[in-house]
C-alpha cells in the first residue's frame, strides 16, 4: 500500500496557497491592487490545483474540512495579527470549534477504499445492474 504522505503534503500546500492568496488580496488593495490581484489569482489557482492532487488519495470530505477549516482559522489569525482586525472571545471560540469539527470529520471518516484514479471502474456499475436484473427476473 502506498503512503498518503505526499497527498497530505499537497493538501497543506493548498492551504498555504489559499491563505497567502486571500491575505494578499486584502493587503494589496492600497499599494498595488493590480499586481496583488494577479498574484492572488495565481495563488488561488495553485491552491485548487494542489487540492485536486490531494483528493486523489484522501477522502474529499476530510480534505475539504482541513482546507476550509485550517484556511479559515489561519486567515482569521493573520487578519488579526497583520491586518489590524479585531479578535474577540466569540471569534476565538468559533475558531476552536471549527478546528474541533475539522478533527472530528477526519476521525469520523473510516480509512476506507479510495478508488485509484488510474483504474477503470466504469464496468462495476453495469455488473451490479446486471446482477440486480438477474435477481428480479428469477423472482418472477
Amino acid at each position: 500500500m502506498t503512503s498518503n504522505k505526499i497527498y497530505w503534503f499537497f493538501l497543506f500546500m493548498s492551504i498555504g496557497f489559499e491563505v497567502t492568496g486571500t491575505s494578499i488580496m486584502k493587503a494589496s488593495q492600497e499599494n498595488w491592487p493590480v499586481l496583488g490581484m494577479g498574484l492572488m489569482f495565481i495563488l488561488l489557482a495553485l491552491a485548487y490545483f494542489t487540492l485536486s492532487k490531494a483528493v486523489l488519495k484522501l477522502p474529499v470530505g476530510v480534505a475539504f474540512a482541513y482546507w476550509e477549516g485550517l484556511g479559515l482559522a489561519l486567515i482569521t489569525l493573520i487578519s488579526t495579527m497583520l491586518l489590524g482586525e479585531q479578535m474577540n472571545s466569540l471569534k476565538f471560540l468559533a475558531i476552536c470549534m471549527l478546528l474541533c469539527g475539522t478533527y472530528m470529520v477526519n476521525k469520523g471518516t473510516e480509512e476506507g477504499h479510495v478508488p485509484d484514479p488510474g483504474k477503470n471502474t466504469a464496468g462495476s456499475g453495469a455488473q451490479i445492474s446486471q446482477a440486480q436484473n438477474s435477481q428480479s427476473k428469477g423472482g418472477m
